[in-house]
Parts: C-alpha cells; structure tokens; sequence
C-alpha cells in the first residue's frame, strides 16, 4: 500500500496539471458559451439551457478532480501523539491535549501540519486520576497529521 502513495513532488506536479486542465475546460466552456449567444443562436430556451447544463457540469467537475487530486496523500505517514498537562475537567484536560498535539505536530512536520481537526484517524484517550484528595483528568491526543490543501481553480 505504501507503494502507491505518491510524494509530495507528486501530488504537487498531479495538482498543477489537475488545474491546467481544470482552466482550459473552464476556457472552452466559456468561450463556447459567449459565442453562441453573441452569433444569436442560443437565444431559444432549449439552447441555453443544454449551454448552462453543461457549463455547470463543467465546474462541478473541475471542483471534484481539483479536491481529489490535492487531497491525495496530504497527511504525514505516522501518527503524532501527545500527553496533555492534567485538568480539573475533562473538557480542559482535552484542550490541553490537542494543544500539546498541535505543538508536538507543528515541531515535527511544520505548520502547516499543526491543526487537529484537520488531522486523520484522531483520537482523544482520557484517565481520571485520583491522588491525595485531587481529582483530575489526564489525556493523551494522538492523530495522524495532514495539512492544508493549496488547490484554488486558478
């Protein structure tokens, strides 16, 4: 599996060519458009209709290869994890968690990586822990990183 996993040169080369061929379709779309309603034949409703029809299958696509294509292998290989500092409730011992996640993330593979909830296959893991009278939460954040995607249409 590791085997088809492509790099990040890859992904950037398959992204770059997904949005040349993104623009040139939007391009031929649009001029085919303008033309046919600048020579007059697309004032029937029937014409404009198939014209717009087409045109907004056009963008859906465009929207669904750019997204495929630069969501492609955009996550570290392992999983980052991280001890939160102990809280006095769950919720505060789970921030602290996906605080100490982020920085661990961030110190590892970059900004770009360092945002929880873009992260894969999170998890949260909270004990509660009960010594000399003090009763508080610790939590362990473990995730496998994945960073922003770059793509825009043009």
């Amino acid at each position: 599996m590791d085997d088809l996993r492509g790099t990040g040169d890859d992904l950037l080369h398959a992204e770059s060519l997904a949005k040349v061929v993104i623009r040139k379709l939007l391009n031929a779309v649009f001029t085919l458009v303008v033309d046919r309603v600048f020579r007059g034949e697309c004032f029937e409703g029937w014409c404009m209709s198939r014209v717009l029809a087409v045109a907004f299958s056009f963008m859906i696509f465009a929207l669904l290869v750019t997204r495929f294509a630069s969501a492609q292998s955009l996550c570290g290989g392992t999983d980052v994890w991280a001890n939160g500092t102990p809280g006095l409730l769950r919720f505060t011992a789970r921030r602290h968690a996906r605080d100490a996640w982020s920085a661990r993330a961030q110190g590892d593979l970059g900004q770009a990586y360092a945002t929880w909830s873009r992260a894969k296959d999170r998890r949260l893991t909270c004990v509660r822990a009960q010594q000399q009278r003090q009763r508080h939460y610790t939590c362990t954040a473990s995730a496998r990183p994945c960073r922003a995607s770059s793509a825009t249409l043009y």
